[in-house]
């Protein structure tokens, strides 16, 4: 098996995926307790995740790079922020339309 030398743009395209799965493991630690269940499911994609970093690492320069090193966190930092972002949006919006509609009533 070779391995593969990736360029700067599908590094950082990689750290983005690998930020967008630790931010949905985030938002699903804040789903309450008796969702356990459902975060079991996320358990299997998660191990496959942890299995895809293995083999990338293995397989390519990844870890050499300097976005996977340097920029990694701050890369994920953004997207949580982001995501929390979109989130506070999109339950305002609701909570918005919510009042709207009960005045209008």
């Amino acid at each position: 098996m070779s391995h593969q030398h990736l360029s700067p743009k599908d590094s950082i395209n990689i750290t983005l995926l690998l930020a967008q799965a630790r931010c949905m493991s985030e938002l699903i630690h804040t789903l309450p307790e008796h969702k356990f269940q459902f975060k079991a499911y996320f358990k299997e994609l998660f191990a496959v995740i942890k299995k895809y970093e293995e083999g990338l690492n293995k397989m390519t320069n990844y870890n050499e790079l300097e976005v996977s090193s340097g920029q990694q966190k701050e890369i994920y930092d953004m997207m949580m922020e982001l995501t929390y972002n979109v989130r506070d949006a999109v339950l305002k919006k609701l909570e918005n339309g919510n009042n709207n509609n009960q005045s209008k009533d």
